[in-house]
């Protein structure tokens, strides 16, 4: 028996409990051995009414358990970023009936520093395969510690962290490690390494950590500094590059690790107002490639050029989400129409 959790005790719901019957044995790229959420193995979920969710038909019961975990979601989670993706597909383009998950899926994400007040609070965000992510909202509001959460920097309290269909759990190593494969995140500060040129800063990681062969690992970073503008600085050290390039160069760092989702924490805070274009520019470029990206900023600008969506965050939670176009220009909540008249004021 598995109780879903708008129908658990004490829900307000019909008391409807979904228990599961065995399917017709299935083989090969036979449909019914396809697992999805919500399934254990061949056997599929059915009221104990009776009414059996199209349990001789996969495609019947992935919708079945897709409406329960949206209508869940609807309810816990009112801020979240959904929006259906028919266009985009991450299982077997050729299977019938398949389920439209987010590439990216947090749900009910709290956190908080040593045990005191949470910093996030009941955060929901999905993100789709390619899609930019804007996060706005003043100073503390928690958009910072949601990509330092997402790394393993910071541990979560409460809440699910999914990518790609697979949990992370931030207290295994292994899962977390193999979350870090995935993620790659751009910090305001360059860290590089002083002693080292660029090339062998963007070079180190894989080489060293991945234990990639040396002239392959060389060969696609000289390919990567060329992609941000600095073919002609590979052999430059930290000190003789300007602040712009070598926050161009902690890019293509972060890009050599191959990640699956590129998370940049105000990557133009720490610059000249004059090397901020050029480090613009490198991130526009990304999403014309279609890098997947969270992007923290305050420059309101050009997180309305680049973002397919913008999330508005105030006192850890996510008050708003949107369009571009709908977060700056048509606000429906009290607290964005406040920070967006003070923002596009000056």
């Amino acid at each position: 028996m598995l109780a879903h959790p708008h129908h658990a005790k004490g829900g307000t719901r019909t008391g409807r409990v979904l228990a599961f019957a065995k399917t017709p044995q299935a083989s090969g790229n036979q449909r019914g051995s396809q697992a999805f959420p919500g399934m254990r193995g061949n056997r599929l979920p059915f009221h104990r009414d009776g009414d059996r969710c199209g349990a001789r038909d996969l495609g019947n019961t992935e919708r079945h358990a897709r409406d329960h975990r949206s209508e869940w979601a609807a309810r816990n989670c009112p801020n979240r970023l959904t929006r259906r993706a028919e266009s985009l597909d991450y299982g077997d383009p050729t299977r019938p009936g398949r389920a439209i998950l987010a590439f990216l899926s947090i749900q009910g994400l709290t956190v908080s520093y040593g045990g005191k007040a949470d910093v996030l609070r009941d955060v929901c965000l999905d993100v789709e395969r390619g899609e930019v992510i804007g996060l706005i909202g003043p100073s503390g509001s928690g958009k910072s510690t949601i990509l330092r959460t997402l790394v393993g920097l910071l541990k979560p309290r409460a809440g699910t962290v999914t990518l790609d269909g697979r949990a992370v759990d931030y207290s295994s190593r292994a899962s977390l490690r193999d979350a870090r494969d995935r993620f790659a995140i751009v910090f305001q500060q360059y860290n590089l390494f002083q002693n080292m040129t660029a090339l062998r800063n963007v070079a180190i990681a894989p080489t060293l950590v991945k234990k990639r062969p040396k002239h392959e690992v060389e060969a696609e970073a000289r390919s990567l500094l060329a992609r941000v503008g600095l073919a002609e600085k590979v052999n430059a050290y930290p000190d003789e590059l300007s602040g712009g390039q070598q926050q161009r160069v902690a890019i293509a760092r972060a890009l050599a690790l191959k990640p699956d989702i590129l998370l940049l924490d105000e990557v133009t805070a720490a610059l000249d107002p004059e090397l901020v274009g050029e480090v613009l520019d490198t991130i526009r470029a990304l999403q014309r490639d279609g890098m997947t990206m969270l992007i923290v900023s305050h420059e309101m600008a050009f997180i309305r050029e680049v973002a397919s969506r913008v999330a508005f965050l105030d006192q850890g939670s996510v008050v708003e989400t949107g369009p571009p176009a709908a977060i700056f220009d048509q606000p429906r909540s009290p607290r964005l129409k406040e920070f967006t008249s003070r923002i596009l004021r000056h």
